[in-house]
């Protein structure tokens, strides 16, 4: 239920901000920042696409056709700060160069749009990142989830005694029970738990993109040829080793070549192939990731924002285009990200300090290097390197030689691998109580409504800053 701020009578504030709950279960320290290319070159980069594509595209979805556009997006749920600095990114960007900024909401994406990371108390005592869902039922398929309204209400251990930031969410997402469909749901919620940091931007739905000319005319060029779309699409994965892009699989006579496209007909997703594209409706396709952002690249903005795994898999997109149907400009991308870990107070010197420590300790048993026994590394090298190359025959007497040389280095320094394995033990115990919350220290993934709000006020101070933008003290004028 929307709660009612007595301070602004005329208004409903969907859900309590964290200025009115100041209490969170951790302090972060200083956000850690990446624009890449830096924000001051963003200008030379924007360039306004006025063809008539692009305009039929904008205009199909719902967007201005009179300026240049600045997209990002992700899935439909609680981000982590990367993602929020993606999103204040687009923002920061679009005021400082007069564009519009868009988020696309990717809506037809599997996942558990429900679930986000926060954290939690082990047996220990100490603090970990864990997962946290928010929904009483079990969760839907994707298509399900895409098409068809899903209440969420929030699970017994939620609404019982939590950490206020945890009901925050809760209230959040049980507000918008009434949105239709799940990513919506999802969508309306995280737009209210950012209002205290971060102004509203349009957002459009990828699953809209569906119902566009542009998307019809790429699908029945699949339709013509499936074969050269997935030899294009397979050669830019390769042209991209490192991409974690699979290759299109090749089908049998009865599929076909499997596309970049998702088939969502009776609510389950799965990939759509040659032969879906005769029996499938319009409506019961959907772009995979790569064909989203080509799209959107291709017509729908004019400079896109990535987070880090993104700005990855777009080369694969472009190289995919520029083979398959000769697009060699669509609108270029950037890449944001934020690193805000909850380590607050937490000193990880010692855990560091223990870690390096230990592991000297056990590697020293294996690398005479470390014992400062020369002639043994160099006996060592000498050895590894016969065997790489010796005939299996003679690879048993090379091990023998090998394990025989590291037993008698292990005996000769036994003082000192004891030692070492003191000083990995001292460290060990100073490292004890930082230890406990020295995972959660290192958690960059827990949701941002967990974080105090000056901190989340800092990074957004820091991404306008890197715009030339003075920060603005109170972003959320109108909705709450």
């Amino acid at each position: 239920m929307p709660i009612d701020c007595p301070s602004r009578s005329a208004v409903n504030c969907p859900v309590p901000t964290h200025a009115e709950h100041p209490a969170s279960p951790f302090s972060a320290p200083t956000p850690i920042l990446s624009i890449d290319p830096p924000a001051e070159q963003w200008a030379a980069l924007l360039k306004r696409n006025t063809s008539p594509r692009a305009a039929r595209f904008r205009g199909q979805l719902g967007l201005p056709t009179d300026r240049p556009i600045i997209m990002s997006g992700h899935q439909a749920q609680v981000w982590h700060p990367g993602i929020l600095s993606k999103y204040l990114a687009a923002s920061a960007g679009a005021q400082a160069l007069a564009a519009h900024p868009v988020w696309l909401v990717v809506d037809q994406d599997t996942g558990e749009p429900t679930q986000f990371r926060y954290a939690i108390e082990g047996e220990d005592g100490g603090r970990r990142g864990g997962a946290c869902d928010l929904s009483a039922s079990p969760n839907p398929d994707t298509g399900a989830r895409s098409n068809a309204p899903t209440g969420l209400r929030p699970a017994t251990p939620i609404a019982l005694n939590v950490p206020t930031p945890l009901h925050t969410i809760a209230s959040a997402l049980t507000a918008h029970q009434d949105a239709g469909a799940l990513s919506a749901q999802i969508h309306a919620s995280v737009q209210d738990l950012l209002a205290p940091i971060a102004g509203p931007i349009q957002s459009v739905s990828a699953l809209s993109i569906s119902r566009t000319d542009l998307f019809s005319e790429l699908v029945e060029r699949m339709r013509a040829d499936p074969g050269a779309c997935q030899e294009a699409y397979n050669l830019g994965v390769a042209s991209v080793p490192r991409s974690g892009v699979r290759p299109l699989r090749p089908g049998d006579e009865r599929s076909g070549a499997e596309l970049p496209l998702w088939s969502i007909r009776g609510g389950v997703r799965r990939p759509a192939s040659a032969s879906d594209l005769d029996t499938l409706a319009p409506e019961e396709l959907a772009p995979r990731g790569l064909m989203m952002t080509g799209l959107v690249r291709m017509a729908g903005c004019d400079l896109f924002i990535h987070g880090l795994g993104g700005g990855v898999y777009d080369r694969v997109t472009d190289a995919w285009l520029a083979r398959w149907i000769g697009e060699r400009s669509p609108a270029p991308s950037v890449v944001v990200s934020a690193t805000l870990r909850p380590g607050g107070e937490v000193d990880l010197t010692d855990v560091d300090e223990a870690d390096a420590l230990a592991w000297r300790a056990h590697a020293a048993r294996h690398n005479p290097a470390l014992l400062g026994d020369e002639q043994a590394a160099h006996e060592k090298a000498r050895l590894l390197d016969e065997l790489r190359s010796a005939p299996p025959e003679r690879r048993a007497e090379l091990y023998r030689q090998l394990h025989a040389l590291l037993a008698r280095v292990r005996d000769e320094h036994r003082a000192a691998l004891a030692a070492l394995d003191a000083d990995a033990a001292q460290a060990r115990a100073r490292a004890a109580s930082a230890r406990k919350d020295a995972q959660l220290a290192r958690d960059r993934t827990l949701a941002f409504p967990l974080y105090p709000q000056r901190d989340l006020l800092a990074l957004r101070s820091m991404v306008r800053g890197a715009f030339g933008l003075k920060d603005d003290p109170s972003p959320c004028t109108e909705r709450c």
